[in-house]
């Protein structure tokens, strides 16, 4: 197991030293989860194999002593490979619609890169060939269906702008009651900074965000970055005044966290 300092030091090495390293549609509240009853039925490999065979035409790397995480990938890789686009943006409901959208667009450089052995990462499980890396978010794994992140090998930054705001919208529809997916809780999919040091969200944090009763959700906007983003959202108050809210997000082992919300 790789083991480095902090998280962007584990995105950095992920992608260099290692030589490399969860969506819905568009309107989100639609969305509907990844979970072990959408993905299709999976049947472990003999103990000698290094591989679990998805479909014919596709092959998922075995992670040593973690078979459940190939299995994961394994119903999230039957869908790419059906071609369904629709499908993995409605079942990735972790991961914005439009990041979905591009980053699972070249199949063939997606199985290249399955078909190799999985490592066991600081904060991901990760699949790379020679160009391409495939890493999946621990928390994704425990539903059965594992959406991964993809980018180049050589990238350093697997995480934009996209997935910053996704983050902060996924938090306050949870502040609204009304999240993305009835399993999108903190306890099964974290997008709060904890044992963070400065970084970690404090309850002042959480006070202000709880006054928040509606939002405009296209109005929000990222700047900063690429470890760190501030996100602004237009939205209206428990005291009925419009206000600006402004969430500051960081790197953490899932990805962006919330830090701040002022």
């Amino acid at each position: 197991m790789i083991r480095h300092s902090s998280p962007v030091a584990c995105l950095l090495a992920a992608s260099v030293l290692l030589s490399a390293c969860s969506s819905g549609d568009p309107n989100p509240t639609s969305a509907t989860s990844g979970t072990t009853s959408t993905a299709t039925p999976v049947s472990v490999a003999p103990a000698e194999s290094s591989t679990v065979t998805a479909s014919p035409s596709i092959t998922v790397g075995e992670v040593p002593g973690h078979p459940a995480t190939a299995q994961a990938l394994r119903a999230w890789a039957t869908d790419l490979v059906a071609g369904n686009m629709d499908v993995l943006v409605r079942k990735c409901w972790t991961i914005a619609p439009s990041r979905v959208r591009s980053m699972y667009g070249d199949v063939e450089a997606i199985e290249n890169a399955i078909a190799q052995p999985g490592i066991d990462g600081q904060f991901a499980y990760i699949w790379q060939d020679d160009t391409t890396s495939v890493s999946v978010k621990r928390s994704e794994i425990a539903s059965g269906y594992a959406c991964p992140y993809v980018s180049a090998r050589s990238d350093s930054h697997i995480f934009t702008a996209e997935d910053a705001k996704y983050r902060v919208l996924r938090f306050v529809l949870r502040v609204l009651g009304k999240p993305v997916n009835a399993d999108d809780t903190e306890a099964k999919y974290p997008l709060e900074c904890t044992g963070w040091g400065p970084s970690e969200l404090s309850d002042t944090s959480r006070a202000v965000a709880a006054t928040t009763t509606s939002i405009d959700r296209d109005s929000l906007v990222a700047s900063g970055g690429p470890d760190d983003w501030q996100v602004t959202v237009r939205g209206t108050s428990n005291d009925g005044d419009a206000r600006e809210y402004r969430y500051s997000t960081t790197v953490g082992p899932e990805g962006y966290c919330i830090s701040e919300v002022r």
